[in-house]
């Protein structure tokens, strides 16, 4: 009888399986990389028909035991991002992938590959697409804590300077960089102002209308108090001025332009634009600069 109610145990929880349509894909990394290789990369190939459009994609990222716990984690994410990343060059909507994440160090398994590795799950949900909402914040009013100030933003209130970033752009040289104003975030997230949409907007606009142009996308924090990067409310990372820049990033892959033209980086706070006196000043050091790299 016992065995029979283990056998049974086993089958409900196979069909319940089946009925969500779950795969697992694990991709190994080389020792102290987060680069795929090009077998990685195959092996992904392979079952990108499986991580179609109507499903729910969760990446978790792992390191071996080898080296420094804290350097380990931020290796485990960076393997989690580059699995994104590819998914989304191949194809695969970036609101489907709806966990990106490091787990840090593994020690499962004897052999240490295996723990240093990119685990893919993926269900078959339903998804409601919202191409911009992925990074526009809809809400009338946010409370985020920031270096434990409260502050309340009311997005549509935001006197936002306007200027055509077309024309900043068109007067840069390669190398040159210029802040994008009115490219702003909430605090304590990498989530746009609803207020910035037009900018983001424009932005795309240039990208589009000039296909030899390749730039770099810049993260900025303000508050940062140990001028250390700031935390991710959203992520649940101390990497908030990086997110500000792939979340930008993301976008533009998601709307057609190529990876190969654009790059990322933080800068957390150690570019401030302005002196922090109030929350407006505090508002105008987070944003995004953008480098011009190729014209």
């Amino acid at each position: 009888m016992k065995y029979l109610l283990v056998i049974y145990i086993l089958f409900i929880n196979l069909i319940s399986y089946s009925q969500v349509g779950g795969t697992l894909t694990v991709i190994y990394f080389d020792f102290d990389s987060y680069e795929l290789s090009e077998k990685s990369k195959r092996s992904i190939d392979s079952e990108l028909e499986l991580f179609n459009e109507t499903s729910e994609i969760e990446l978790t990222g792992y390191a071996d035991i080898v080296g420094n716990v804290a350097y380990n984690l931020k290796l485990s994410q960076k393997r989690s991002h580059s699995v994104e990343l590819y998914l989304i060059s191949k194809g695969i909507l970036a609101e489907n992938i709806v966990k990106s994440e490091g787990k840090g160090e593994r020690d499962e398994y004897n052999q240490l590959y295996k723990n240093r590795a990119v685990e893919i799950s993926s269900s078959t949900q339903h998804i409601v697409k919202k191409p911009i909402q992925t990074i526009i914040e809809k809400k009338k009013t946010e409370v985020i804590e920031v270096e434990k100030d409260v502050v309340i933003i009311e997005p549509d209130t935001q006197n936002v300077e306007v200027k055509s970033l077309s024309n900043d752009i068109n007067q840069l040289e390669v190398g040159e960089t210029i802040a994008v104003k009115g490219l702003n975030f909430i605090p304590g997230r990498h989530i746009l102002l609803r207020s910035s949409e037009s900018k983001l907007y424009e932005l795309l606009d240039i990208l589009q209308a000039n296909p030899t142009l390749k730039i770099e996308i810049q993260g900025h924090i303000c508050c940062s108090r140990d001028g250390r990067d700031g935390y991710d409310v959203d992520t649940d990372t101390k990497l908030l001025s990086l997110n500000r820049a792939i979340n930008i990033y993301n976008y533009l892959v998601e709307q057609g332009i190529h990876p190969n033209r654009l790059s990322y980086k933080g800068f957390g706070p150690s570019q401030p634009l302005v002196e922090e006196i109030d929350e407006w000043t505090r508002q105008m050091n987070r944003r995004v600069e953008i480098k011009i790299l190729e014209k």
